[in-house]
Parts: structure tokens; C-alpha cells; sequence
């Protein structure tokens, strides 16, 4: 007999990794010209990775991250609002800059260095995903 404690933990986990393989992308499209300097020189002038997303229309937008992969393959997760909200606090900026840095090593540094920058970002993330619902 399997636990259903068990199975309600593996699909909260299933869930967070792929909404945070989700913000890593959206975030990886943003940020992967950029190197450690250009961007800490970016973050260092206000500039924000997702705010440029935001200035589309929401069809705009739906069609931008639907170019994305990940986003494709979690979309139906984004219609459970009380689920997001309650994996929400899960997805951290550690554990963002560690998913990401293993893609994108050379933007680590700026990313370590902006704690809050990327606190901000992924909010506007979150913000963006739940345009998907």
C-alpha cells in the first residue's frame, strides 16, 4: 500500500520543480546574453529581466512563453492557483541561482551578488505564470 502523505509530498515536489525549471527559463531567455559584468552593470541600473515581458499584451506574452519548452509541458499546472500559492514560498532564490548557474555559470556571480534583484524577478515571474491560467 503507498502513503498518500507520500504522494501529496512527491506532487508538491513535482510541482515545484516544474514551475522552478519554468522561472529558470524564462529568466535563462532573458539573461543568457548577458555576462557577469554586463549584467551586474544591468542590475546595478534598475533594469529587470522580466519587466520587458510585462509591457506585452497578454497574447503577447502567452505566445513568448509558449516558445519555451518547459513552459509548454507544465502549462496545466498554472490553472491551480491554491497549488501555486501553496508551492510558492518553496521556490527561492537559491534555489533558482543553483538551477541556473548549473545552464548559465557565468551569470552566477552577478546573481549571488543581487539576492533581492533576484527576489524581485521572480516574483515578476510568478506574476507572468499565472497569465498562463
Amino acid at each position: 500500500m503507498v502513503d498518500s502523505q507520500f504522494l501529496t509530498e512527491f506532487a508538491r515536489n513535482h510541482l515545484r520543480f516544474s514551475v522552478q525549471r519554468v522561472m529558470v527559463d524564462i529568466l535563462a531567455t532573458c539573461l543568457s546574453p548577458f555576462t557577469s559584468q554586463g549584467l551586474e552593470l544591468a542590475i546595478r541600473d534598475g533594469w529587470s529581466a522580466v519587466d520587458f515581458l510585462s509591457g506585452l499584451s497578454p497574447d503577447e506574452i502567452k505566445e513568448v512563453l509558449g516558445s519555451i519548452p518547459s513552459v509548454r509541458s507544465a502549462q496545466g499546472y498554472f490553472t491551480n492557483p491554491s497549488a501555486l500559492k501553496e508551492i510558492s514560498p518553496l521556490i527561492t532564490p537559491q534555489s533558482i541561482i543553483s538551477e541556473f548557474s548549473e545552464r548559465f555559470p557565468q551569470q552566477r556571480e552577478a546573481l549571488q551578488a543581487h539576492p533581492q534583484w533576484l527576489t524581485g524577478e521572480i516574483s515578476k515571474a510568478k506574476a507572468l505564470l499565472s497569465l498562463l491560467g
